[in-house]
């Protein structure tokens, strides 16, 4: 397999497994969020700027994926759809932490068919709670400091608004498409139509 023949995993390396409609999106803006806290401002964060995907290269998704992976400095954020077996068996020895999402199959189906990217059960009922668990395991927890300072709290709503825009920007290019396409078929049958009769009056006008 490609990947697992050609990807270098690193001690450092962060990897954000999920199924595809299984919350990648929010997956990948709260860890990017959380372990660049330092790095920017939330006046001026990346997020607000970029969607998630941009922000958090995949690998197993497209040639070449791999190759740029290496050109990142450590320590790297990455996501795959791939299951642990095609990975690399380095990643687990070399200790890299993996987040893997799982979801109830039914749920994760029926997203997959209405494109609904909804967030999972925990982030709605205690999202701070998970946010500080999360940060914890990627070795980078708040601080007391950051804590009383809200920049938790401050990552939640960030992350949240962000996927928030990102869906509700998705469901409206799904209704354009499909506004689109519903008036294509109904233009389709009077084209037709239109041609038939303008070649019939051709024939009788002798045109043709």
């Amino acid at each position: 397999m490609r990947v697992q023949d050609n990807f270098k995993p690193r001690s450092t390396d962060v990897i954000l497994a999920t199924h595809p409609k299984c919350g990648t999106t929010w997956l990948k803006a709260l860890a990017f969020a959380i372990t660049n806290r330092s790095s920017y401002t939330f006046s001026d964060h990346p997020l607000q700027k970029k969607n998630p995907q941009e922000l958090v290269p995949f690998i197993g998704l497209k040639e070449g994926d791999v190759d740029y992976a290496e050109t990142l400095p450590s320590p790297r954020l990455l996501s795959t759809h791939l299951p642990l077996p095609l990975l690399p068996p380095t990643v687990s020895t070399f200790g890299c932490r993996i987040v893997y999402i799982c979801r109830e199959p039914k749920d994760a189906f029926v997203s997959r068919w209405h494109f609904d990217n909804r967030l999972i059960k925990e982030i709605v009922f205690d999202p701070l709670k998970v946010v500080r668990k999360l940060a914890s395991f990627l070795g980078v927890p708040f601080t007391e400091e950051e804590q009383s300072r809200g920049v938790d709290e401050e990552v939640v709503r960030r992350v949240h608004l962000k996927c928030r825009v990102t869906s509700e920007l998705e469901e409206i290019r799904m209704e354009l498409e499909s506004l689109m396409h519903k008036n294509l078929e109904d233009l389709l049958p009077r084209m037709n139509s239109n041609s038939l009769l303008n070649v019939r009056q051709q024939k009788l006008n002798g045109e043709t």
